[in-house]
């Protein structure tokens, strides 16, 4: 599993665990106004997107990161490192501003 910490962000893929935290995260139109198609997603949707994202890394050896603030086990945003299409973000409303 590919991670990377720094003294105030931990960054890991996605685990089965991450499905309400990704889903909620989804299903905020603040959220999703910036990503992707630009419609929230149902909670199933937010399952199949979260397991593409985990096929993304198999297959391409990079992709979408679950953040959390260093030592915690939640992660309240989605980092991408897409070589082509730069770098897009989440943030969960508990954390924007911070």
């Amino acid at each position: 599993m590919h991670t990377l910490e720094t003294q105030r962000l931990f960054l890991r893929q996605f685990r089965p665990t991450d499905i309400e935290p990704y889903a909620a995260l989804c299903a905020d139109p603040e959220v999703m106004r910036y990503v992707g198609e630009r419609e929230v997603l149902s909670r199933d949707d937010a399952w199949r997107q979260m397991a593409m994202l985990a096929g993304h890394w198999q297959l391409r050896g990079f992709g979408m990161w679950a953040v959390s603030s260093s030592g915690k086990s939640s992660y309240g945003a989605t980092a991408c490192r897409c070589t082509h299409l730069g770098v897009r973000t989440g943030v969960a409303p508990d954390l924007r501003g911070h």
